[in-house]
């Protein structure tokens, strides 16, 4: 493979990426709390919601990632260390690429010019792209640990003089992605199985011991400091409750809905399965069908579910026809050929939609990950000649008009994710400079405005409920950072600040 190819693939994928870095963070909600998270840790405060005006809670999100961000902090402080904190993703997305080409060539038989394009494919995929670029997200760092943990077990199956210490390794990699998101059981899931299919009885015992051992110390602290469910509901937000609890309600985040029952659990598997075959691979391989430009990468947050609805980002029978197509593509190319239905990327991919299906919000962000999968075997359903390069180059080559015409957009305008973003800003601006007066605050985003004005918080929900909870945390001021409408004049308050977008600020 030419040396110019591969130095000519990696200055344009630098180049997307250091074009589209921006200095957005927290409109996703779940990154604010990821540097809160991170900011406790760097200053010895434990891993708990330093910015909760109730009991500073241990949160749902496992530690790893935080962990990773932690020591930024001890350079600079938020937010000048922002940019440092999002090259931490985009670094990933770096090393990424490097591990894919590794293991489409050494272990998956694609010549050096295709997994060479398919790398690419997968690093400068939009959704990848705005979750390092434009956001301080979880989801690169776990890519990058879910293929290395791909490779190691990989590396131990296919060596039979493999030593324990690389089933070690291979283990210690598995816990990685699981403390990064808990997404990674189904990793290590598929990592056991695949060793037991190649009868590597020892090898398979030594990494689930392994991952056993990793995860002890984390259970023993998140049982010792498992929060109580009234200091959950005083906080508020899917951020308070485990993994467990959000599966078992009927709205994740809302206990006055219930629990679900077995037959809405099932009916919820049904329809994320729909989903994502009928929406979340369409808009992870040809997204700009979705969407224009100027929301490129918004797929993460604005597909939505319901495949047979119409209006909204991901619906419409175009979409569905589309997404269907691609899915039975990727099916193809997995049968395409008997090695590949039980190796290890579909082992992970089957793995990872059975936890996938159960989950009672947005599908689309827990499919991301797999992107290197579902490429590899949409590239595998056109075999490996000229059909399946010109294919690939179309999903590559679509993604690479929808960077160019969001960089031009934001070298030459603002593009909404910006706009919303500078929105924000004005209102925190604002608050830091004229709201003197000391008290806590209920928001739609209580981590942003921790970071920004250092006022401690809880989420902004049901507010006549949580009238009488806030006033005993001591909350004095409600910012919605998101559009809403005032709070219910029950709360007798009085606005001090609205943006045109309806983005507030009133006080109690």
């Amino acid at each position: 493979m030419p040396a110019a190819a591969v130095a000519a693939t990696a200055v344009a994928v630098i180049a997307i990426y250091a074009l589209r870095l921006d200095h957005a963070v927290g409109l996703i909600v779940d990154d604010a709390w990821y540097v809160v998270l991170a900011k406790a840790l760097a200053e010895g405060q434990g891993f708990r919601l330093i910015s909760s005006a109730t009991a500073a809670i241990m949160p749902a999100v496992p530690p790893g990632f935080p962990a990773i961000l932690s020591p930024i902090f001890l350079i600079s402080s938020f937010p000048e260390n922002l940019i440092w904190l999002k090259l931490v993703s985009v670094l990933a997305m770096l090393a990424t690429g490097v591990v894919c080409w590794i293991d489409f060539t050494r272990y998956r038989d694609v010549p050096p010019a295709h997994a060479l394009l398919l790398a690419a494919a997968t690093v400068i995929t939009p959704a990848f792209v705005f979750l390092a670029t434009s956001t301080v997200m979880a989801e690169c760092a776990f890519t990058l640990a879910q293929l290395l943990a791909v490779v190691l077990v990989e590396r131990v199956a296919r060596d039979r003089h493999a030593s324990d210490r690389s089933a070690v390794i291979a283990g210690l990699a598995g816990a990685a992605t699981i403390l990064i998101r808990l997404l990674g059981v189904a990793v290590v899931g598929a990592s056991i199985a695949y060793l037991l299919i190649n009868r590597r009885w020892r090898q398979a015992a030594v990494l689930a011991g392994t991952v056993i051992v990793c995860m002890v110390p984390w259970q023993l602290y998140a049982r010792a400091h498992q929060p109580t469910i009234d200091e959950r509901v005083a906080n508020g937000g899917t951020i308070a409750y485990s993994y467990q609890q959000l599966l078992a309600m009927r709205r994740p985040g809302d206990t006055r809905a219930g629990e679900a029952s077995v037959t809405e659990r099932i009916v919820r598997a049904g329809r994320n399965a729909a989903d994502i075959a009928g929406r979340d691979v369409g808009a992870i391989l040809v997204p700009s069908f979705y969407r224009g430009p100027s929301e490129s990468g918004q797929e993460l947050l604005s597909v939505v579910g319901g495949v047979s609805q119409t209006g909204s980002m991901g619906r419409g029978a175009a979409i569905v026809t589309v997404s269907a197509v691609l899915t039975a593509l990727i099916v193809f190319g997995i049968s395409r050929q008997r090695r590949d239905w039980l190796s290890m990327p579909a082992l992970v991919i089957v793995a990872s939609l059975l936890v996938i299906v159960a989950v009672g919000s947005q599908t689309f962000r827990y499919l991301v990950p797999l992107t290197p999968y579902l490429l590899l075997f949409f590239w595998r359903a056109f075999g490996s000649g000229a059909a399946a390069r010109i294919a690939v180059l179309c999903v590559a080559g679509f993604n690479l008009i929808d960077h160019g015409l969001y960089i031009h957009q934001k070298l030459t305008g603002t593009p909404p994710w910006l706009a919303e973003f500078s929105e924000n800003d004005e209102i925190l601006t604002w608050m830091s400079e004229h709201v003197t007066e000391p008290g806590a605050v209920a928001s739609t985003n209580p981590g942003l405005v921790y970071l920004r004005t250092g006022r401690k918080g809880v989420v902004y929900l049901f507010p006549e409920e949580n009238q009488a909870n806030w006033k005993a945390a001591g909350v004095r001021y409600i910012v919605a950072l998101k559009p809403a409408e005032l709070p219910p004049p029950s709360l007798k308050t009085r606005l001090l600040f609205r943006t045109k977008h309806r983005l507030w600020i009133v006080e109690m």
